[in-house]
């Protein structure tokens, strides 16, 4: 009987440690997928922000709109990603 009680314990011991990585492996891919949505996000804001202050928006109201500040948006205009975002 002693025999038969420890192999049910490893198997809950193997399943315990299936679930484990399965977990881990789902918090993994979460992350790399909002790794990626925060990549897109910030491109697509420095795309608005550059876009904005090409269509004449002041500084100022860019950091307002943006919840940035100014010293901010001077920072992305100035950055070589806003250089290569086309006219």
């Amino acid at each position: 009987m002693g025999q038969r009680l420890r192999i049910i314990a490893a198997m809950e011991t193997a399943e315990t440690l299936r679930q484990r990585v399965q977990h881990t492996r789902q918090l993994r891919e979460r992350l790399q997928r909002a790794a990626v949505r925060l990549g897109e996000a910030q491109q697509e804001r420095v795309w608005a922000i550059v876009s904005a202050h090409q269509q004449g928006l002041s500084i100022r109201q860019i950091a307002t709109a943006t919840g940035l500040s100014a010293a901010r948006v001077h920072q992305i205009l100035a950055d070589n990603a806003a250089a290569d975002i086309p006219v």
